[in-house]
């Protein structure tokens, strides 16, 4: 199933590395495997994504900020965030 880069971010945690975090859960069915975190370098944006979203990100920039990012924005997600 194909998740809008708005939707992924408005349904899953997102949380700037000052502001505190925020969460809203998709129901399983409608989760999408988070393989990376992205961390974006200039709203401090911190979020785990999928392949897809990585790559969506990586073609468009950052959602909240539209900053154009790069593969350094992304790390490998933490085994506790699936």
């Amino acid at each position: 199933m194909s998740v809008s880069l708005g939707e992924y971010f408005s349904t899953h945690r997102i949380r700037g590395r000052q502001s505190g975090a925020s969460t809203r859960n998709l129901p399983p069915e409608r989760a999408v495997p988070r393989q990376f975190t992205f961390d974006c370098p200039e709203c401090d944006a911190v979020v785990a994504v999928g392949g897809e979203i990585r790559t969506e990100i990586l073609a468009n920039g950052c959602v909240l900020c539209a900053v154009s990012v790069d593969a350094d924005a992304f790390s490998p997600a933490p085994r506790d965030a699936e």
